[in-house]
């Protein structure tokens, strides 16, 4: 019998939606997590992008007679009066309800930027009106008119349009191009005839509607269903193969993050959109230093900050004509204290009293970061430096030539590691932590014997951060449970039956890889970590009754211990795994998910 066969849960992420990470096993969905995150946020994609999740910006995608988002003038609509293209009866209809001009559905609240791309699409089929009018997001903004009939394209305003045929009758309609405002709003006109704005009623005859969505960039993504775009997973490929990206609470307070022009600037131009951001979009600025003379050159944004709490604030950076720049903590922050990074190599010289990190993110792109604890309250900048050596003192004066690097996504949060990234415009932007767990399920758990594994990557140290826990809350509070946790940077295996503690053990670093097994039964306890037995029991010990799963976050999912890092894994079994299996289970390698899925000797479906 295999491991797979063994178990009784196994979490490989590679599936989600809203409120869902889907379990490999069981697949009646009694064993899918709830995920919960009331915000959006961003991740690295299979393509190695940083991506936003959801990338849908429009709410309730398949319910065009929700209110909020969806208004309608001169349109009659209903849900749910066909099939779909995806074989489910969740499309729309919409037809003028006078003879008027502008009959037309639009969904609101969308905040965008002015002057960027975004595609704007829509499946739509005929149903006794053949064109549909598509705006790129505002009123006054690009669009372009769809023949349902013959599959093609009519005219084009300032914008570029792409028709997809998806079968039954249906086709995906997609407007790419900038709006000219920030309010935005996808709008969808049902009209007779190319470059019209007029729909005339006629009974019922109009258009099935189904999958409204807009995405940033010149390229359509694929369709991602939403109804408040709220508790979505992010499914992270920084490490290779999927896994779940788990963070707590951050907030940027550094305003257009992607906008440097709008910065404060000395000695300093700003060419906006002018390269390929990570984002994989023509977005990100050339930062150059200008004026004569021996000066300093920099960009930056004042910016508030507390005593005794850590900050951390990064940028995305690539060389251009230059290879180094230089973060300032400023003001009552730290004084006199930076880090130089150097674009070329990935590497950094940082002074005393902050702690520095760069990231590869691929493309000769690197997120640079530094941190650090405020030594006083006040409002003061933080700094961005364009520098020509890696050994530069802080704020180096030098005479410019010309000397450019690219930026893209500045972000100052208050902790004393950076977070992925958290785009804002003219506001700041909170992104909530996540959580997953599973509650009701003990027949999913070992209650006399079982095993917990769990295989995570931790990035930093979140302090209290959780891998696995299994327990009993509410009922008992938190009474009953096994956890695997994080205590200052050491793995913590604590365990408790009835309020009465029966294990509490610390085992080696917990950043970085790491997979980590309980097996337990009574009188009999084993912990493995990446292959080797770490810690055991073989007396006085007691199995807890647990109910509740939870990955990667605090045991009653409160939210407020996220892992701040990946699970790649997560497994139960309702036995205790013997001590050969325990060592192959933490000690096999892998890189990607077919590997994981090796190990287990269980094949993707």
């Amino acid at each position: 019998m295999s491991l797979f066969d063994e178990s009784s849960l196994v979490m490989i992420p590679s599936g989600y939606k809203e409120d869902v990470v889907y379990s490999v096993k069981p697949t009646d969905g009694s064993g899918d997590l709830t995920f919960t995150r009331a915000s959006d946020g961003t991740r690295v994609n299979s393509q190695g992008l940083v991506e936003r999740v959801p990338w849908n910006l429009v709410t309730y995608s398949e319910r065009f007679t929700q209110y909020p988002p969806w208004l309608a003038q001169n349109i009659t609509r209903a849900d749910n009066v066909t099939t779909a293209p995806n074989g489910t009866t969740t499309a729309g209809k919409i037809y003028p309800s006078t003879t008027s001009s502008n009959p037309v559905i639009y969904s609101t609240g969308i905040s965008v930027v002015s002057g960027q791309n975004y595609a704007v699409s829509i499946y739509a089929k005929a149903s006794g009106k053949n064109w549909i009018f598509i705006r790129t997001v505002a009123d006054a903004s690009p669009g372009v008119w769809f023949n349902l009939s013959t599959g093609t394209i009519g005219t084009q305003t300032s914008a570029t349009g792409i028709i997809e045929n998806v079968g039954n009758g249906w086709y995906r309609c997609t407007v790419i191009g900038a709006p000219t405002s920030t309010s935005g709003r996808c709008v969808y006109l049902v009209v007779d005839s190319n470059g019209s704005t007029t729909g005339t009623a006629s009974g019922t005859d109009g258009i099935y509607i189904w999958g409204a969505q807009l995405n940033e960039g010149s390229t359509t993504k694929p369709y991602f269903p939403t109804t408040d775009r709220l508790n979505v997973p992010r499914l992270d490929y920084s490490n290779g193969c999927p896994s779940l990206l788990l963070e707590p609470q951050r907030t940027n307070t550094m305003l257009n993050s992607g906008e440097l022009n709008s910065w404060l600037k000395i000695d300093t131009s700003v060419t906006s959109n002018s390269t390929t951001s990570p984002d994989g979009t023509q977005n990100a600025d050339t930062v150059t230093a200008t004026g004569s003379g021996s000066l300093s050159h920099l960009i930056y944004q004042n910016l508030a900050f507390t005593s005794g709490t850590a900050y951390t604030l990064s940028v995305f950076a690539k060389a251009n004509t230059s290879d180094y720049i230089q973060l300032v903590l400023a003001g009552n922050l730290i004084l006199n204290n930076y880090a130089n990074f150097d674009l070329a190599n990935g590497t950094i010289t940082a002074s005393a009293f902050v702690t520095a990190k760069i990231e590869d993110y691929g493309n000769g792109w690197y997120r640079c970061s530094i941190s650090a604890t405020a030594g006083a309250t006040a409002t003061n900048s933080q700094i961005i430096y364009l520098i020509n050596s890696g050994t530069a003192s802080r704020g180096q004066s030098f005479t410019a030539n010309g000397e450019s690097v690219y930026l893209w996504g500045g972000q100052f949060e208050a902790g004393s590691y950076p977070t992925s990234y958290i785009p804002t415009t003219s506001a700041s932007v909170t992104r909530v932590a996540d959580a997953a767990s599973k509650t009701g399920i003990s027949s999913l758990i070992g209650q006399t014997e079982g095993t917990i594994f769990i295989d995570y990557t931790a990035t930093s140290i979140n302090i209290d951060g959780r891998a696995i826990t299994i327990n009993d809350y509410p009922n008992t509070g938190l009474n009953n449970r096994i956890a695997v946790v994080n205590n200052g940077n050491q793995i913590r295996v604590y365990i408790s039956n009835g309020g009465v503690l029966q294990y509490d053990g610390y085992f080696g670093a917990w950043i970085g890889h790491h997979k980590i097994a309980v097996a337990y039964a009574s009188n009999d306890l084993k912990i493995y970590i990446d292959g080797i037995e770490v810690g055991s029991k073989n007396s006085s010990f007691t199995p807890p009754t647990c109910s509740v799963l939870s990955v990667g976050t605090y045991e009653n999912n409160t939210s407020n211990y996220p892992i701040q890092g990946n699970v790649n894994q997560a497994l139960l079994f309702k036995t205790r795994l013997t001590n050969d299996q325990l060592e192959y289970l933490t000690g096999t390698s892998y890189s990607t998910y077919a590997q994981m899925a090796t190990a287990l000797n269980y094949t993707i479906q």
